[in-house]
């Protein structure tokens, strides 16, 4: 692992920003204007754009809108803005990433202060979003930036929150780079244990297929063993040092061969064996001083001790000289491990002032080193606190957005509930009126379907009633021929009784009668009723000469019917008319026929 120092060496998207500002004034010429890009294509590609690769996305439009000036870019975001589709909480969080990359990548201080904002604005609208995979990407974003910036509360913060709740799937995936990338956290912030762990975590099934992934892994197992040098584990550190030096060759990384020479020096220092120490800690001084000045630096702090031991003084301060140049060198905002370098640097330096005899400078440079290494401490308790309190923060921010999620959906929720409650209300209205139409149309056609059944009842009645009648009619027309015909001849004692016998017999029996009544209800129901309304006292024989009435008979035909004498029917339908109260000039039939 290389020490938390220069952002654009130990971030591989600020190295790629770097080749890409210096190859634009050399190789290629910079968008003029917004035309000029893609912004259709990459408006589709944000908003179509997946969880486990958004980054491949994202840096890719930061390295075009890197080679141009500050004024094109900032419209070009605005445009993707304006093109973009307006309440998706996935694209407006991937806009503020990209903001933010630009500006780390445009900055040459690179304060935390300015990304913190947008990297806040990606948080929440991923929060809103509410996917766990977004916002586990949104955590390692803001974490990894801010490792960037050198602030690494905030880093461990947010880091942590991607990466340790996370179960890391069988195969490999970017997910093992986030968790490789926060065991160096956790080693800057001295939590070796867990370093160790996620570092192997990290490293589980990962190919060696790629320049890059050997690159990755070499520097893991590196990490690794500084991880177990801290824990006072020097065998376990020097065998994850020898493994991180397989991985290299001095073709490609000779520089990294010089890193784990220093280490590896380092160790043999700490075990005695001073010649080999000495051999592995010149060849990472020599390799290291130019590019890497704080591995140089701190090689030329241990070849010092190696020559004050051997007693070897002027070149003892000649290394002692040259890491105080090389710890000061270059990048003026030191970090906390570099200023640990730098206090190891002042107490060899006391050391050799020690051996001079030269106690002023001694003291000099150990209250030098108390006061540094004071500091140190009290920086480290206080990034510890400070940690903590960011966790607790974060924490209860993200207590707060779940409830306020927690509240929308239940309010989502109530509205869904309400809206279904409507639609099976109305649902049920248009079932039940549908229901109620069919059964309307259903007893109309029942009715209709009565009242024809009551007309063909009707009409067969009314045959049957004048076939009946009809019946009756010739019947006494027959006993009127004989009567005639034996009136004409002379006639026995013994037909005469006969004749008398036949005529005094009322040819409308009982039973023909009821018979008679029943055909005669069918045809017309509510007429007897409608008589004893209007004379509840009305006889039997005055009902029958009413319905005789009723169908229009002779009186002949009526007295032959009813086996009376015509007389006898005048008398009878005039007793009806004064029954019914009607005077004389009423056409009785008529009467009874708006009965009917």
């Amino acid at each position: 692992m290389r020490p938390l120092k220069t952002p654009w060496l130990s971030s591989p998207l600020i190295a790629l920003c770097l080749i890409v500002h210096l190859s634009t004034f050399s190789q290629g010429k910079p968008a003029r204007s917004v035309s000029d890009y893609p912004l259709d294509g990459w408006m589709k590609e944000l908003k179509q754009n997946k969880s486990e690769n958004l980054n491949t996305t994202i840096w890719r439009i930061v390295e075009n809108l890197l080679k141009t000036d500050s004024l094109i870019t900032n419209n070009v975001i605005k445009e993707l803005k304006q093109r973009g589709p307006k309440n998706s909480h996935r694209y407006n969080a991937q806009l503020a990433a990209l903001k933010a990359y630009i500006v780390l990548n445009s900055s040459e201080k690179l304060e935390p202060i300015e990304i913190q904002p947008l990297l806040d604005k990606m948080i929440e609208e991923c929060y809103l979003e509410n996917d766990s995979a977004l916002l586990r990407w949104a955590q390692w974003t803001y974490g990894d930036m801010m490792f960037i910036c050198q602030d690494l509360e905030y880093a461990i913060t947010y880091s942590s929150q991607a990466v340790e709740n996370y179960e890391l799937p069988d195969t490999y995936s970017m997910f093992q780079n986030y968790t490789i990338r926060y065991g160096e956290m956790l080693y800057h912030t001295r939590d070796y244990r867990e370093c160790i762990d996620y570092s192997l975590k990290g490293m589980r099934n990962m190919p060696e297929d790629e320049e890059s992934k050997i690159l990755l892994k070499g520097k893991c197992l590196n990490t690794i063993g500084q991880a177990y040098y801290q824990l006072g584990m020097p065998d376990s550190a020097m065998y994850y040092y020898q493994l991180s030096l397989s991985k290299f060759n001095e073709k490609f990384y000779p520089i990294w061969l010089g890193i784990n020479n220093f280490y590896i020096g380092q160790i043999n220092f700490d075990k005695g064996r001073l010649e080999e120490a000495k051999q592995e800690l010149h060849n990472a001084f020599t390799s290291t001083k130019e590019q890497e000045t704080t591995i140089g630096g701190r090689a030329a702090v241990w070849l010092a001790r190696i020559h004050l031991q051997e007693n070897l003084l002027d070149s003892a301060r000649y290394y002692l000289d040259r890491s105080l140049q090389l710890l000061n060198s270059w990048w003026p905002k030191k970090s906390l491990q570099e200023k640990k370098f730098l206090q190891d640097a002042y107490y060899a330096k006391a050391e050799y002032h020690q051996a001079r005899n030269q106690s002023d400078s001694v003291f000099h440079y150990l209250k030098q080193y108390t006061q540094l290494h004071d500091s140190l401490e009290r920086v480290t308790v206080l990034s510890g606190n400070k940690i903590a309190k960011l966790r607790i923060a974060s924490e209860q921010n993200h207590n707060k957005v779940q409830m306020l999620l927690a509240n929308k959906q239940a309010m989502e929720q109530k509205r869904n509930w309400i809206v279904i409650g409507i639609s099976l209300l109305v649902v049920a209205l248009v079932l039940f009126l549908d229901r109620q139409r069919k059964l309307a149309r259903y007893q109309q056609q029942l009715v209709e379907a009565q009242k024809e059944a009551l007309e063909i009842e009707a009409i067969t009645a009314r045959q049957q009633l004048d076939l009946f009648t009809r019946n009756l009619v010739e019947k006494t027309s027959l006993l009127e021929q004989v009567q005639k015909k034996l009136g004409e001849h002379q006639q026995h004692n013994e037909q005469e009784d006969m004749l008398k016998q036949l005529t005094s017999q009322a040819i409308l029996t009982e039973e023909d009668w009821l018979r008679f009544k029943r055909l005669f209800d069918k045809m017309n129901p509510s007429f007897f009723n409608a008589l004893k309304e209007q004379a509840n006292d009305i006889s039997v024989a005055e009902q029958r000469m009413a319905a005789l009435i009723h169908l229009k008979l002779t009186s002949r035909q009526m007295a032959a019917i009813l086996g009376i004498s015509v007389d006898s029917v005048h008398k009878t339908r005039q007793r009806l008319r004064q029954r019914l109260q009607q005077p004389a000039d009423v056409n009785l039939g008529d009467y009874l026929k708006r009965l009917s």
